[in-house]
């Protein structure tokens, strides 16, 4: 069981993407995981998680529960993964959603809800972020 805080991107420069992440890994010390690439869809999901870990369970405070209203995440964790994605945002527009998704044999049903990028990055800096609830960004007018 894992927790994975994954961030989907849409549109067609993978190239683009590579880059984007390889610098934000660098700087940041969080490694980015290959989840779902679907070319024809032009769609790519990628997890982070702190360097050398395989998923986003350090992310976590050491007692939670995935059943709880929000993710127990503990704050240097929050404000490390509030960065990726400030960084993400502020480098491409391609980022879709994100989710931290629980991987295990019994999770609650998925829900989404739209949010703006202020909505997102606050949610994620106050440990506000709900299990099972994918976070869709929405497009600026």
């Amino acid at each position: 069981m894992c927790l994975k805080a994954r961030l989907e991107f849409l549109g067609a420069d993978d190239a683009d993407l590579g880059r984007v992440t390889e610098k934000i890994a660098s700087s940041r010390l969080v490694d980015f995981h290959l989840e779902e690439n679907r070319p024809a869809e032009r769609r790519v999901v990628l997890s982070v998680a702190e360097h050398g870990m395989g998923c986003g369970c350090s992310f976590l405070r050491k007692s939670f529960s995935w059943r709880g209203p929000f993710w127990a995440l503990r704050v240097p964790g929050r404000r490390l993964l509030a960065g990726v994605v400030r960084d993400v945002l502020a480098n491409t527009n391609r980022l879709a959603s994100f989710e931290a998704r629980w991987l295990g044999p019994e999770h609650l049903p998925r829900t989404a809800t739209q949010v703006s990028k202020a909505s997102l990055l606050n949610a994620i800096e106050q440990g506000r972020v709900k299990p099972e609830v994918r976070y869709e960004i929405r497009p600026v007018a």
